[in-house]
């Protein structure tokens, strides 16, 4: 993971110079998902080829959309021989048997369609796709996530949404480090939006999500080792500003009382 770490970061960057914040704000979003897909991708491939877990499919999943944005092969899935009913169209042919699709979803001849070649450019694809998820169940919904994988796991996650807050820390004298803490081009919504603001962020080596602040809270955090009076001098902050950023790192579980 560190390897596609270091590759990501290098790519935002280059991307971010050569073309723009736009274009760079999917590379910030993969090196973001590297901290918690590093801690839930240990036993994903286990949890899927023991049980076709889903939460295991949304994480390999996750991790092989990045592989392929760095251009290199994904991670395949093993897959039973035998599969739950259902079909595979291009999105053309799905437009073309919409309703012949939905009806057999209705009577239960199979449980979901997977989708190939899909054209969501257009507005009869879209409808086609609404009404296979008003009509199909979990696995209709998995289908359209993650293909024909998602027909073993119905119901399966998005990737984002197995991430949560991280626990906050616990007040004291002495304070340890549980968060990475780096200042970025800026946040994911502020690149799309074709802008570049320095932002400091949070990341944990859990499946946390990644947390946005102040880049002065960064510097903080890299500085607390001389002591806070050090720290506070470098910055320009009082010690009682100072106290209350670190106050509010203790609060989204940055740091906790040592020992």
């Amino acid at each position: 993971m560190k390897s596609m770490r270091t590759a990501l970061g290098r790519k935002m960057i280059a991307v971010l110079e050569s073309e723009g914040p736009v274009a760079a704000a999917d590379w910030l979003q993969a090196w973001l998902d590297t901290w918690p897909l590093d801690a839930l991708s240990r036993t994903a491939r286990e949890r899927w080829q023991e049980r076709h877990d889903g939460v295991a499919l949304a994480v390999l999943s996750r991790r092989s959309e990045i592989l392929e944005m760095l251009g290199e092969p994904p991670m395949p899935l093993v897959m039973p021989e035998v599969l739950p009913p259902h079909r595979v169209l291009t999105g053309a042919q799905l437009i073309a048997e919409r309703a012949a699709v939905c009806r057999a979803l209705i009577r239960g001849e199979i449980v979901a369609a997977v989708l190939t070649a899909p054209c969501p450019e257009q507005p009869a694809y879209q409808l086609a796709v609404g009404e296979l998820q008003l009509e199909g169940g979990p696995a209709q919904e998995a289908a359209l996530r993650y293909g024909r994988a998602g027909l073993l796991a119905p119901g399966a996650p998005l990737f984002s949404e197995l991430l949560s807050p991280p626990p906050p820390g616990q007040p004291g004298p002495r304070l340890r480090q549980l968060a990475d803490a780096l200042v970025l081009p800026g946040t994911v919504r502020t690149l799309r939006e074709g802008r570049v603001v320095p932002t400091g962020w949070l990341l944990w080596d859990g499946p946390y999500t990644p947390i946005p602040v102040h880049p002065v809270a960064v510097e903080l955090l890299r500085g607390l080792s001389a002591g806070l009076q050090e720290a506070s001098a470098a910055l320009s902050l009082t010690t009682e500003q100072a106290s209350e950023i670190l106050d509010e790192l203790v609060a989204v579980g940055a740091l906790t009382a040592s020992g």
